[in-house]
């Protein structure tokens, strides 16, 4: 089974899939959250697990819980996903750089 080894990085869209899948508990409710169909979310949840040689969710009926591989990954790609939004606020905050501030220059002789 492949794994991480090879260096393959992990797809953000995947990270906002197991993200949602989490929040929601259900595949149903995480594909309406991404606008998906429920086999995609289930398509790219088993790449995942193919990719990274781990169950990321129990299947419990209709409803998913992380497992504790899972829970590792939800914690990075939280942080993961957070990092990309901040990243992309402050690429559109460029175009404002430098309003609202007010730079004083003085000489020694004040």
């Amino acid at each position: 089974m492949p794994t991480l080894s090879d260096n393959t990085p992990l797809d953000s869209r995947q990270l906002l899939t197991i993200v949602a899948l989490a929040r929601a508990r259900s595949f149903t409710e995480a594909a309406k959250q991404l606008n998906l169909t429920q086999s995609a979310v289930s398509h790219s949840l088993k790449a995942l697990e193919r990719q990274i040689g781990h169950t990321v969710f129990e299947r419990k009926g209709r409803w998913v819980q992380p497992t504790q591989a899972g829970d590792i990954l939800l914690r990075e790609a939280t942080e993961i996903l957070n990092r990309m939004h901040r990243i992309r606020d402050r690429l559109d905050n460029l175009e404002n750089w430098g309003a609202g501030r007010l730079r004083v220059g003085a000489g020694p002789s004040i």
